[in-house]
Parts: structure tokens; sequence; C-alpha cells
């Protein structure tokens, strides 16, 4: 009995190692052959690809507008200065009511802050004649050397 158990793992460790083996042996490279000739070398590869843009332009435009679509293809010649689409407005929506108070919203927005403006400015105004008093009040006590 103990001679089979070693027989048996001696099978085993032979296969495993033989499965080894088996799997690092070098497999055949497939090449094609032919004869020898003279003349011109023609090769092509027609496979899809991927463009990678590194250098990425950004067209914006400062009102909302589409464009028809572009009569251009891929790889057509630009010129310089050559228009290479046309802008169209927005056809006008619908005022429903609530695009009409949003629009309301927006005209009391601009107005709130044309008053703050507004406040603004005439306390900038204040504060300079109040500056334009205490310099002239100042310079008539410097003159009477009651100022340091």
């Amino acid at each position: 009995m103990k001679h089979f158990r070693r027989l048996t793992l001696t099978a085993f460790a032979l296969l495993v190692v033989g499965a080894i083996v088996y799997a690092y042996l070098p497999r055949p490279v497939e090449v094609s052959v032919t004869r020898v000739s003279r003349g011109y070398m023609e090769v092509s590869v027609e496979e899809e690809g991927r463009a990678r843009v590194r250098e990425r332009y950004v067209v914006t435009a400062p009102v909302p507008a589409y464009t028809p679509r572009l009569p251009w293809d891929v790889g057509d010649p630009v010129r310089a200065r050559e228009i290479l689409a046309m802008l169209s407005p927005l056809p006008p929506g619908v005022l429903d009511v609530r695009t009409r108070a949003q629009a309301e919203a927006r005209v009391a927005q601009a107005r709130a802050a044309l008053r703050a403006a507004e406040t603004n400015a005439e306390a900038a105004k204040a504060g300079a004649d109040f500056a334009a008093r205490d310099q002239t009040r100042l310079q008539s006590l410097r003159a009477s050397g009651a100022v340091s």
C-alpha cells in the first residue's frame, strides 16, 4: 500500500512538472512564405482608427444661436478667412406665464442693482465732500499752527 501511494504521488508530480514545461514551450509563429521577385512594394493597412486631437478649438457665440448642418466633409481643405459656419438666431419662444415671470424678475433685479449703484455713488460723493471740507478745515488750522 505504501508503495502504491508513493508511485501515485510520483506520477502526479511528474504530470504537474510536465504540464508546466509544456505551458512554457515556445509556440511556432505563423509566417507567410512567397517567392522573391523584383517589383514595387505595396503595403496597405485598412483599419478603423480613432483621432486624438491634441489642440482643441472651442467656438462659442455671444448669443444663443444655431447653425444648420455644415456642408463640409472630414478632410476638406480650409483656407484662411473662409467662412465655415453661419449662426442663425433662435426662433422666439412662447411667452407663457413662467417665462413672463422670469423676465419680470430679471427686470426687477436689474432695477434693484441700479438703485444700489446710485446709493453707493451718493455715499461716495458724500464721503468726498466730507473729506474736502475736512481738508479745508485742517489747512486753516495748520496755517494758525493749531494742528500737528
